[in-house]
């Protein structure tokens, strides 16, 4: 079984971009991922989101593995993983 560290250092497919939700309001900065569903890191800037993912990442992942299910391997990681 694969530890928390190594499911964090896979290279996970990210995506970012500054949303607004109305006209006047303040933006923040969203970043997901296309592994995994409804994982989602935001802040009020890119340079925080970007600090935030690998803390926000490792506790979703402790999360997945704590209740007994393994989390999503991206593809080239998953290939190799198999090969």
């Amino acid at each position: 079984m694969m530890t928390v560290d190594e499911y964090v250092a896979l290279p996970w497919t990210v995506h970012g971009r500054m949303v607004r939700e109305a006209p006047g309001e303040r933006p923040y900065h969203l970043i997901t991922t296309d592994e995994m569903d409804g994982f989602s890191v935001v802040a009020s800037s890119r340079a925080a989101a970007q600090e935030l993912f690998p803390i926000v990442l490792r506790e979703h992942i402790e999360a997945w593995l704590e209740s007994g299910h393994v989390p999503p391997i991206p593809g080239p990681a998953r290939e190799a993983i198999v090969a």
